[in-house]
């Protein structure tokens, strides 16, 4: 029933998604979502990146119940993290960014890293511990407050521009309210506050970071460096053209998520539960969605962003193949990580970067953000096909076992479905 309550709210915070990045690209234009999402580039790379893969060890040490204190220890870290990395980040701002207006928006931004540090491990200690309830419940607060904050702001007649950075901004201290009240009871209550014994998780949570810092650094970095590859070379008007046809790519995220957070979790209990079957049904139904939303892109686009948006539509179908290799992807890597086991999640990220970035020298400057689309495919393509390598000599399993749906998958599939039409009424 987890499954079945997370994808539940995977699809209402598609829907919510949806709102925002619609709002985004009808009043912003494309000129000035690409402006937001220069603004949000730079601190949200630093402040992923800062989290040094501590979410990931605390999933895992959360859900063996190998700490003593785990609330303490996630104020501990937020505390400690937040300074430096805000620091780091403003550098980077003031040197990448070069337009004052675009500047001090960004470095304002900066300022939701606290909050997002303190959010972010606590719905890692909800997943490891398998409470997705208040994993789901956090994850909402978010969402459901930026679309709320976006709409009030609409009512001021300020830049539009600032109005969706105030939001976001925002949002993540809400979010980081709810769930720090969550937090603190949240039914793994603390066995000690004794200094001893903090210090001690402390230490057994940096211990196991190790094993992620790598990792954590290039998947980062490599979520971001289309973007950065279109600010450095093209327009900006390019850039918001780009993250709306990578967001209506994503629109199947939600299922996405929900299959990952469970396999990730599914493997740090050691679950016996069949990874392949999952996989099939996931493999088959990103199928049948994204060639859906292929034949009915022109509709869709034109419905939900406007006209605008109705240039470059061969790169969006171009970034739908794209997300099939990077969903599926997803899942054989969050079942290696989810026993400690990260060589193949470094290879992959560094397989995609380099054959992304020599696309993308080769194709951009002849074919603008198509050539970029074509670069995701050829990327995301590389790194499936090393990772289904890998988790087919980990599972034992054929290829064939891992992508072709199968009779009583689709049985599953029926009786999922009947359960989650219960739940939603």
């Amino acid at each position: 029933m987890m499954i079945i309550g997370t994808i539940a709210s995977n699809w209402l915070i598609l829907l919510i998604n949806l709102a925002t990045s619609i709002l985004a690209a009808r009043l912003l234009g494309a000129e000035g979502r690409g402006q937001l999402a220069l603004v949000l580039l730079y601190p949200q790379m630093i402040a992923t990146m800062g989290l040094l893969g501590l979410d990931r060890s605390l999933a895992i040490l959360g859900g063996r119940k190998e700490l003593n204190s785990p609330t303490v220890s996630i104020t501990i870290l937020t505390v400690a993290l937040s300074l430096p990395v805000m620091v780091l980040a403003y550098f980077v701002v003031t040197n990448r960014i070069t337009d004052p207006t675009l500047a001090k928006l960004s470095l304002l931004y900066i300022f939701y890293i606290p909050a997002l540090y303190l959010f972010m491990l606590s719905i890692s200690l909800f997943n490891g511990v398998g409470d997705f309830v208040k994993y789901n419940a956090s994850r909402l607060s978010f969402y459901g407050s930026y679309l709320f904050l976006i709409l009030v702001f609409w009512t001021y007649r300020s830049s539009m521009l600032n109005n969706f950075v105030y939001a976001n901004l925002l949002s993540v201290y809400v979010a980081m309210l709810v769930t720090g009240i969550f937090l603190f009871r949240v039914k793994i209550h603390d066995r000690s506050y004794s200094l001893k014994f903090i210090f001690s998780d402390c230490v057994v949570i940096l211990k196991k970071t190790a094993l992620f810092i790598i990792p954590g650094i290039l998947a980062v970095v490599s979520a971001r460096l289309d973007q950065i590859i279109l600010s450095s070379y093209l327009d900006v008007k390019y850039l918001g053209l780009f993250v709306v046809y990578l967001a209506f790519s994503q629109l199947i995220a939600p299922v996405a998520n929900a299959i990952n957070v469970n396999v990730f979790h599914l493997s740090i209990m050691e679950s016996k539960r069949n990874i392949g079957q999952l996989t099939r049904i996931a493999t088959f139904t990103y199928i049948i969605c994204l060639s859906l939303m292929s034949l009915m892109a022109p509709l869709l686009v034109k419905l939900l962003y406007g006209e605008t948006y109705m240039e470059h539509l061969s790169s969006a179908r171009l970034l739908l193949l794209s997300s099939f290799f990077f969903f599926i992807s997803q899942i054989f890597n969050e079942h290696m990580k989810g026993k400690s086991k990260i060589r193949q999640d470094i290879i992959s990220l560094t397989v995609f970067m380099i054959s992304m970035a020599c696309a993308a020298y080769w194709l951009l400057p002849i074919f603008s953000i198509f050539g970029m689309a074509v670069s995701m495919v050829i990327a995301n393509a590389l790194r499936f096909l090393y990772l289904i390598t890998i988790f087919r000599t980990e599972m034992n399993m054929k290829t064939s076992d891992l992508l072709f749906i199968r009779q009583n998958d689709l049985l599953w599939m029926f009786q999922t479905g009947q359960k989650m039409i219960k739940v939603w009424l």
